[in-house]
């Protein structure tokens, strides 16, 4: 039904810093050919500095990214990292969810500003 939706998150990012910006531009088309289906929700490198947090902001500024997926364990950052603080910041300052999970059951993490209310109003 045309009601369904999903969030949509890059894997090509996950392995090589340079893919970032190819597989946020391929999310932000697949979620605009979608009609609303599918919630796009980019990704960065954090250890990259002023780079992964201007790749954030393009995410959602530019592309109309929705949210903000962090795999700490793939690149090999951790979410205690001084770098990671300024990206996850600038999820929380632009108002869009961050979840960060590293998979082995570490959880997820919103960025502050990024409450439940904005989880289930994405898509809308």
């Amino acid at each position: 039904p045309s009601e369904l939706k999903a969030f949509l998150f890059g894997l090509d990012n996950l392995v090589r810093l340079d893919l970032c910006q190819t597989d946020n531009n391929r999310l932000a088309r697949l979620a605009a050919e979608s009609q609303g289906r599918l919630i796009p929700f980019g990704t960065a490198w954090p250890q990259t500095g002023p780079v992964g947090v201007e790749e954030v902001r393009r995410c959602v500024e530019d592309l109309g990214g929705q949210g903000l997926k962090f795999h700490p364990g793939l690149p090999g950052f951790g979410t205690a990292d001084t770098t990671f603080g300024a990206t996850w910041g600038v999820a929380g300052a632009l108002g869009v969810p961050g979840r960060g999970g590293g998979g082995g059951g570490s959880g997820g993490k919103r960025a502050r500003g990024a409450g439940e209310g904005e989880w289930r109003g994405l898509g809308r």
